[in-house]
């Protein structure tokens, strides 16, 4: 099947490219308060419905807590950011206040956006910032002892489960305050999703300060908000009206671009899907609305390709049929047996495809909706993908996957869907409408699309796994400073 490729940009235009295609104009008369312009400007992201949860359970961005469980106040929040699409870094400046009449030790946590790489991670000591250095975990946990017991100030940042990280943070003084710098980059690839800064789940913040600075051919253009005594009650984002599709960043020999390729597929009907609904521990924020949505998604497969054969089995450690039969009796007493089971467990991912292959139904299609934490059983992505893979025997031709929860990780999700069966699958994110999600469900996919980059070094990635219309895709490469940059796709 052919593809577009276009040129998408040349040595001459290097990095002005991307500061002039994603340039804002600023108004007449400089900044105010809340710096917005004709093109450019900083909005509160409104809640989807889909997203709605009680307060009490939406996992805020980043939080200090005491050994006892005691959350630290959050006086003030310093946010500076670069967009420059398709990538961007953020720093984030964090003071926290000690109500305690006692030294503590803290664990600071934080949630970073899908596919973010922390850079920096830094704790003000006696007035001047002490940076932290990787080094092997063991290594790293025994240091931190070492220097507890030696009364010097350590701190110890750990990854986690998914994009989160957790820091062991000490000393922090009684009635004082501890100031940490977190800073890390992400990536935009897709055209739809603007940049946005976490803030939704805080507390009430003494001070937020946030800029964000878009280049352009004259400058950097900033834009501002500041906000004392203030609730944040959603994300910030960033909105740009005239956000291209196609676009790239060069520096010298390194390029990225974002690439949207041009493809035409029909709609691949179901006749039968095994849905694996996680059920695991990791899924207790907001698990009612996890249950409803899933409701949402079977309505809206039904009516955009008619009645189908349903298999819905929970999973944690173990696995659990709750529902067999068409999908248009799938009904509230059914997602009251998902209810009731609760989410409680581990999860283990392999395990609940395993079980699928041990107990085949003549289904080609498998839904998994999940996280992606994945805390028993095979836990890393490459055992993931060999055992996606062995559904193949069992008559299962497509895996596709719905990511929903508070912390996720696409990446293992990613390796199941395009496991080498005989189609390749999809990870589409919960947040959607349920009618573009079943939409993207019921549509074909093309993989094993080839990316060439004439004359670089080297190229990433080599292949897209699964496209579909409408996708865009971040391409790495290395070429020589004096040539154009020519991106082949098929």
């Amino acid at each position: 099947m052919p593809i577009h490729t276009r040129t998408l940009f040349s040595t001459t235009l290097a990095l002005a490219l991307a500061a002039s295609t994603f340039a804002c104009t600023p108004r007449p008369g400089g900044p105010v308060a809340e710096n917005q312009d004709e093109e450019c400007r900083l909005e509160w992201r409104p809640t989807p419905v889909v997203q709605a949860a009680e307060p009490a359970q939406i996992v805020a961005p980043f939080s200090l807590t005491a050994s006892d469980g005691t959350g630290l106040e959050i006086i003030a929040v310093d946010a500076k950011a670069v967009v420059e699409d398709p990538l961007a870094f953020t720093e984030l400046r964090l003071v926290f206040r000690n109500p305690e009449d006692r030294q503590i030790e803290g664990r600071f946590e934080l949630n970073l956006p899908p596919g973010a790489a922390i850079s920096r991670f830094a704790m003000l000591i006696d007035g001047r910032w002490q940076e932290a250095e990787v080094v092997e975990l063991q290594a790293a946990r025994r240091a931190y002892e070492d220097f507890l017991h030696r009364r010097q100030d350590p701190a110890l940042l750990e990854k986690n489960a998914g994009n989160t990280f957790s820091a062991r943070v000490f000393p922090i003084p009684a009635r004082g305050t501890k100031e940490l710098i977190v800073s890390f980059s992400e990536e935009l690839p897709a055209m739809g999703e603007p940049y946005r800064l976490l803030l939704r789940g805080l507390p009430e913040l003494q001070n937020l300060d946030v800029d964000v600075v878009v280049p352009r051919h004259d400058g950097p253009h900033h834009l501002r908000m500041r906000k004392q005594k203030f609730t944040p009650q959603s994300d910030l984002e960033l909105q740009v009206d005239k956000r291209p599709t196609e676009i790239g960043l060069r520096f010298d020999r390194l390029a990225v671009a974002r690439v949207a390729p041009v493809v035409d597929l029909p709609q691949e009907p179901i006749k039968g899907v095994t849905l694996l609904f996680d059920t695991s521990a990791s899924r207790a924020i907001d698990f009612k609305g996890q249950v409803a949505r899933l409701g949402s998604i079977v309505d809206e497969l039904k009516a955009q390709n008619g009645d189908f054969d349903l298999r819905v089995l929970c999973f944690d450690q173990d696995v659990e049929q709750v529902f067999s039969g068409p999908a248009s009796s799938f009904s509230a007493d059914a997602q009251q047996a998902i209810l009731r089971r609760a989410a409680l467990g581990a999860s283990d991912l392999g395990g609940a495809l395993k079980w699928v292959a041990e107990h085949p139904n003549g289904h080609g299609r498998v839904l998994v909706v999940s996280d992606g934490i994945v805390t028993a059983g095979e836990s890393e992505s490459d055992d993931i993908h060999t055992v996606a893979k062995s559904l193949g025997a069992a008559g299962v031709q497509r895996i596709d996957a719905i990511v929903d929860g508070g912390v996720q990780d696409e990446i293992i999700l990613k390796q199941m869907t395009t496991a080498g069966l005989a189609k390749a699958g999809i990870v589409v994110n919960a947040s959607k409408p349920a009618n573009v999600v079943a939409s993207r469900i019921l549509r074909a996919t093309l993989a094993g699309v080839k990316v060439n980059v004439p004359g670089a070094t080297w190229v990433w990635p080599q292949s897209l796994e699964s496209v579909q219309p409408g996708d865009t895709f971040l391409v790495y490469a290395d070429v020589p400073a004096d040539k154009a940059i020519r991106i082949e796709l098929g």
